[in-house]
């Protein structure tokens, strides 16, 4: 009974150290040809239950389901439905800038027209001066000159580099009696175009300047008087070519000479 329970006890240490890993079994190595014969069966084996090994190796993408295409399908149709709409809207759009601007430009050369057509109302010296009916004013030419001098007294001269363009004008009383005359007081402004370019009379001390001319001037009499504009050397050969404009109040007309 000893001996069994000896013999029992024996291999209880020994299953001990086996389960342990105390024991360690060297690795067995293997020649080539049974490695070829490994490698040749777990290939069979993969070949066997490899349900896509009749495709062998390829780079194609799984095949979409049903739904999927279908989903794809109508995103397509929505993507396409939406540009379609996109673009009709920015053809509606462009069509009405391009109408706006058609009829933008269309009013303007009308405006332009219209303003090309219509002229500056006209009205004359003696009219400015409140005795249209009792006094003609004549225009009798324009001079240059760099000093303008009255009756050897009063005198006046241009800057450096310009000149007066002098323009002549003759009041004559054609009523049978003494009016007096005032034109200061009647606030007129007058502008003269020359060469294209516009100038302001200027308002002199001179007793003959037709602006701030004031007496009395008899009946059937004419007095001369004149209205300096102060312009460029340069210019003295489009004097033949003047005009006048006259500002009363804020209202532009052009003056009949």
């Amino acid at each position: 009974m000893k001996k069994n329970i000896g013999v029992l006890l024996a291999l209880l240490l020994a299953n001990t150290c086996v389960l342990s890993g105390c024991i360690v079994t060297p690795l067995t190595e293997l020649t080539d040809e049974e490695n070829k014969i490994i490698s040749t069966y777990s290939a069979k084996v993969v070949a066997k239950y490899n349900v896509y090994q009749k495709d062998g190796l390829n780079g194609t993408l799984p095949t979409e389901t049903e739904e999927e295409q279908k989903v794809k399908e109508e995103t397509e149709e929505t993507e396409e439905i939406e540009e379609i709409e996109e673009t009709s809207e920015t053809k509606k759009e462009d069509k009405s800038t391009e109408s706006k601007k058609t009829k933008d430009d269309s009013e303007s050369e009308k405006n332009d027209s219209s303003g090309s057509s219509s002229q500056t109302p006209e009205t004359t010296l003696a009219k400015l001066i409140g005795h249209e009916n009792d006094v003609t004013v004549t225009f009798s030419g324009t001079t240059s000159k760099k000093s303008y001098i009255q009756n050897g007294v009063y005198s006046v001269t241009a800057k450096s580099g310009r000149i007066y363009a002098v323009v002549n004008l003759k009041l004559t009383n054609t009523s049978g009696a003494n009016i007096t005359l005032d034109n200061m007081a009647s606030n007129i402004s007058i502008t003269a175009k020359i060469g294209g370019k516009t100038y302001n009379a200027a308002k002199t001390l001179l007793n003959n300047d037709f602006l701030t001319y004031s007496g009395t001037l008899a009946a059937n009499s004419s007095v001369d008087t004149v209205m300096l504009f102060e312009i460029p050397k340069d210019q003295a050969a489009s004097l033949g070519d003047i005009s006048l404009e006259a500002t009363v109040n804020g209202t532009k007309n052009a003056v009949k000479l």
